[in-house]
């Protein structure tokens, strides 16, 4: 929505990181409060606007206490990858 944009409608660059934390956590099957962010990194292809659906692919690993995922948020009418993540958990 409108809410996540800037004045040009680009999705906030804030907005990728919660995406990705939230997939990833759903995937560990952990509670939010188990682990904190160590590292994340996020490299753009294509901004996102207002309006459209991303879907959030994950690679799941685990470093020593870490997990992580490598992340592609695709758009989801296309499957196009337009923003790639790696997010670190550590406990």
């Amino acid at each position: 929505g409108l809410g996540h944009t800037d004045s040009n409608q680009h999705v906030n660059s804030l907005v990728y990181p919660l995406a990705i934390e939230e997939a990833a956590l759903r995937h560990a099957g952990r509670p939010r409060t188990a682990s904190f962010c160590h590292h994340f990194e996020l490299a753009f292809r294509k901004p996102f606007f207002a309006g459209e659906q991303l879907a959030v692919e994950l690679q799941a690993y685990e470093r020593g206490s870490a997990f992580g995922v490598i992340a592609r948020c695709l758009d989801a009418a296309t499957g196009e990858a337009r923003t790639y993540g790696r997010l670190e958990l550590v406990p």
